[in-house]
C-alpha cells in the first residue's frame, strides 16, 4: 500500500489564498473506500429480507387480462408478474421533483388533458408515483411489514400482484404539504380531482369510510384510469371501485322461461316549451375520429357532434397541444346537416399532437383526436413504436416523522433491486474495475487542472421567503426561475399567483465575475431598492446584490 501511495505525484494547484500542495490522497481514499465496500459485500452475507415469499398471492385466482382497463384488482385476486407493454414516460412537468415514472399510453394522454384543464383553473397537479412492477411492490410491502407489522401494512399497502399501480393506469398525486394523508382531500388539487377527475377517466379507488369494503384506508391521492365512459358511469353509481368492478364481472341474469306480460307502451310527457332565447347546455362532445395520420402540408376537417342534438350551433373552441406539429382552426359548417363549427387540421412537421375541441361555456366538456404527422413510408419503425427502457422506480425515502395511521400512509421507502442476474464475485470484479477507472480519472483530472485557478460555482442564495437559506447553483452557468415552466430550474411557490410561468433568467459571466439578469415576466423583477428592471433588457448585477420577483419578502442574492 505504501508503494501505491508513493507512486502518485504530488500536484500543485493555484488557489485564491496562494499556491498550496494538494496531494492525491483524496482520490486514493475514494478508491480505497470503494474497494473496502466491495470486499465487505463479498465476505459478509447479504441481509435476509424480512418477508421474501410471494405472500400467498399465487394461491389466489389469477386476473386473466391485466391490460383490461376494468381488471378487478383487489385482495382477493392477483395479477402475478403481469407488466404492461405500452408504458410511456411521464413528462417532467407532471412529475414530482423530476422523477422518472411511467404510465400506459392512453391513461397518460388523458392525464395530460386533465393537467391542462386543472391548469386553466389555476390548480397544479403533480404526480408522486405511477407504475410499479411486481418486484418493486414486493420490496415495498416487505419494508412496510418490517417497520409496521403485517396487519398494519395490509391497511395501506398492497401485496405484490394486488397493486393497482402494477396495471400502469394508476397515479398517486402529491406535491403538497399534505401528501399521503387524508388532509390531501382539502388541498386545491384534492378538491379539484374529487370534482373533475372522472371527466377524464380517473376515479378514486379508496374513498373515505369504505375500508371494510376496499380493504384499504382512505387515500384521496390515489386515482386509477378506467376510461371516460366507465368513469362517468361509476361516478353516478355511488359504489366503491371494487364493488363497481365486481358488478361488471357478474353475468347478466338468464332470460325468463315464459314471456312476462308487459304494460302497454306510453308516450313520454311532452317537453316544456322553451323560450327561443334559452340556450340548452351541452352535456357531451363527440369527434367522429379519435386518431388520424397526415403527411406534412395535408389538411383534414374534423366533424364534431354535440349531445343533446338540440344544443347544436353553440360556440366551440379548438386547440392543438403542439401547433408546430399540426395546427387547428374553427371553420364554418360545410353542410346544412353539420350545424357545429368544425376543426380544420393542418399538418406541418413530423410528430404527434392532440387536437382538442371544448364547449366555450364549460371547458371541462371536451373530446380529442390524436394527430400523427409522418413522412415515413408504411411499415417503417417510428420512435413511438420503440418500447421504453425498463422503468427505474423512483420512490421517496421515508420521513422518520411520518408514521402510519388511520389517516395517513408511510412515505414510500427507497427501493434497491438487483435484476442483473450476475453473481456477487462478478459484481465485485466489475466494481473493482470501476474503482480503478475512477482513481485514474481523478489523477488525470487533477494533473490537467494543474496551475489553474479554482473558481467557485456560480449560484444564487435565497435570503428570505419560501427558499430561505438555500443556495441554488446555476446549471451550465444559467438559472431560469419560474412557476412550472418546462425549462425552469427553480420552481417558484405555487401560492404566489402573481409570479409568471417564466419569471427571469440569470447568467454568470466567468470573465467579468458578475451576473446578467433578464426579466421575462409580466409582473416584474426588482432590485432590493425597489427599482424595476426593464423586461427583456439585460442588467448587470455583482455578487452580493439582491433582487426579488414581485414580492419583496422573497429575496434572492447573487453569490
Amino acid at each position: 500500500m505504501c508503494r501505491l501511495f508513493n507512486s502518485f505525484n504530488i500536484n500543485r494547484i493555484k488557489l485564491r489564498g496562494g499556491e498550496k500542495k494538494v496531494s492525491m490522497t483524496l482520490s486514493l481514499l475514494i478508491t480505497c473506500l470503494i474497494l473496502t465496500l466491495l470486499v465487505l459485500q463479498l465476505i459478509i452475507p447479504a441481509e435476509k429480507p424480512f418477508f421474501t415469499g410471494t405472500l400467498a398471492t399465487d394461491e389466489l385466482p389469477r386476473i386473466e387480462d391485466g391490460d383490461d382497463l376494468l381488471a378487478p384488482v383487489s385482495k382477493e385476486k392477483t395479477l402475478g408478474n403481469f407488466a404492461p407493454s405500452d408504458l410511456r414516460r411521464i413528462p417532467d412537468y407532471l412529475s414530482m421533483e423530476g422523477r422518472v415514472m411511467y404510465l400506459r399510453a392512453v391513461p397518460l394522454e388523458h392525464l395530460e388533458l386533465m393537467w391542462r384543464a386543472a391548469d386553466r383553473d389555476n390548480v397544479e397537479l403533480v404526480v408522486r408515483s405511477a407504475y410499479r412492477s411486481y418486484n418493486t411492490q414486493r420490496t415495498l410491502f416487505n419494508n412496510y411489514v418490517r417497520d409496521h407489522g403485517e396487519e398494519e401494512a395490509n391497511r395501506f399497502s398492497a401485496r405484490p400482484g394486488q397493486s393497482e399501480h402494477q396495471l400502469g393506469t394508476t397515479v398517486d398525486f402529491g406535491g403538497t404539504d399534505a401528501d399521503l394523508s387524508a388532509a390531501f382531500a382539502n388541498t386545491a388539487a384534492g378538491r379539484w380531482l374529487s370534482a373533475n377527475a372522472h371527466r377524464f377517466g380517473f376515479v378514486m379507488s379508496y374513498p373515505d369510510g369504505k375500508e371494510q369494503i376496499t380493504g384499504y384506508i382512505y387515500e384521496p391521492w390515489h386515482y386509477r384510469y378506467i376510461g371516460v365512459e366507465s368513469a362517468l358511469e361509476f361516478n353516478a353509481s355511488g359504489l366503491t371501485l371494487k364493488e363497481y368492478l365486481e358488478a361488471k364481472e357478474v353475468a347478466a341474469p338468464p332470460a325468463p322461461a315464459t314471456p312476462q306480460p308487459s304494460s302497454p307502451p306510453t308516450l313520454p310527457p311532452p317537453e316544456p316549451k322553451r323560450d327561443s332565447n334559452d340556450e340548452i347546455p351541452i352535456r357531451r362532445i363527440h369527434l367522429d375520429q379519435s386518431e388520424i395520420t397526415l403527411e406534412p402540408g395535408e389538411e383534414l376537417v374534423l366533424n364534431v357532434r354535440v349531445i343533446p342534438q338540440e344544443a347544436e350551433g353553440q360556440e366551440l373552441t379548438w386547440e392543438s397541444n403542439r401547433p408546430g406539429v399540426a395546427s387547428v382552426k374553427s371553420v364554418d359548417p360545410r353542410t346544412t346537416a353539420a350545424r357545429n363549427p368544425q376543426g380544420q387540421v393542418t399538418a406541418k412537421t413530423e410528430g404527434e399532437t392532440r387536437v382538442i375541441v371544448r364547449s366555450a361555456s364549460d371547458h371541462l366538456i371536451f373530446d380529442s383526436c390524436l394527430v400523427t404527422v409522418s413522412a415515413l413510408a408504411t411499415g417503417e419503425e417510428t420512435e413511438q413504436d420503440i418500447l421504453p427502457d425498463p422503468p427505474v422506480e423512483q420512490v421517496d425515502v421515508a420521513d422518520p416523522e411520518e408514521e402510519a395511521g388511520l389517516d395517513s400512509a408511510p412515505a414510500e421507502a427507497e427501493v434497491v433491486t438487483d435484476a442483473s442476474g450476475l453473481s456477487r464475485p462478478a459484481l465485485v470484479l466489475i466494481g473493482l474495475g470501476a474503482a480503478l477507472l475512477i482513481g485514474a480519472f481523478a489523477t488525470v483530472l487533477v494533473r490537467r487542472n494543474k496551475n489553474t485557478a479554482l473558481v467557485p460555482a456560480a449560484s444564487v442564495k435565497a435570503v428570505s421567503g419560501h427558499f430561505a437559506g438555500q443556495t441554488i447553483k446555476l446549471k451550465k452557468g444559467q438559472l431560469v426561475i419560474g412557476r412550472e415552466a418546462a425549462e425552469a430550474q427553480l420552481i417558484y411557490p405555487e401560492s404566489n399567483q402573481q409570479i409568471s410561468r417564466k419569471h427571469c433568467i440569470i447568467k454568470y459571466n466567468r470573465a467579468e465575475k458578475n451576473y446578467t439578469i433578464i426579466d421575462t415576466s409580466t409582473n416584474g423583477t426588482f432590485l432590493s431598492n425597489g427599482e424595476r428592471l426593464t423586461a427583456g433588457k439585460p442588467y448587470i448585477i455583482n455578487p452580493g446584490e439582491r433582487f426579488y420577483l414581485g414580492d419583496p419578502k422573497e429575496l434572492f442574492e447573487a453569490n
